[in-house]
């Protein structure tokens, strides 16, 4: 997609973000991934149904979605996109099970010091 194709599309729906933000905040985070997994179920079911497909057929299951429904799953999907800050959760996931392991060592180095009086 060109910048200033991406551009348009970006200005065309300006208020996306914040639906997406009030969605997410609303719902939660498990919320929105249990919506965005009940729409995939959806759209696999109507999928499995529409079988069996046209040999040239090179669609998704997203593709039995509705209009509406797709809407959905876009907001949901930017919702998480904004909302999630994946990286940060994973330094902090990081800093635990760091923290986890010298609370370890400093306990075995305790029962060692310990057995060895």
């Amino acid at each position: 997609m060109r910048k200033d194709s991406f551009m348009q599309h970006c200005t065309a729906r300006p208020n996306d973000e914040v639906r997406a933000i009030d969605l997410f905040t609303s719902l939660g985070r498990e919320g929105v991934q249990f919506r965005l997994d009940s729409l995939a179920i959806l759209a696999a079911s109507r999928w499995e149904q529409a079988l069996p497909l046209p040999p040239d057929y090179t669609g998704t299951p997203i593709d039995f979605l509705s209009d509406a429904e797709r809407e959905e799953r876009h907001i949901l999907l930017t919702g998480q996109m904004l909302c999630i800050d994946e990286i940060a959760e994973a330094r902090e996931r990081i800093k635990q099970r760091i923290a986890s392991r010298k609370k370890l060592c400093g306990t075995r180095n305790a029962d060692s010091h310990i057995e060895s009086v």
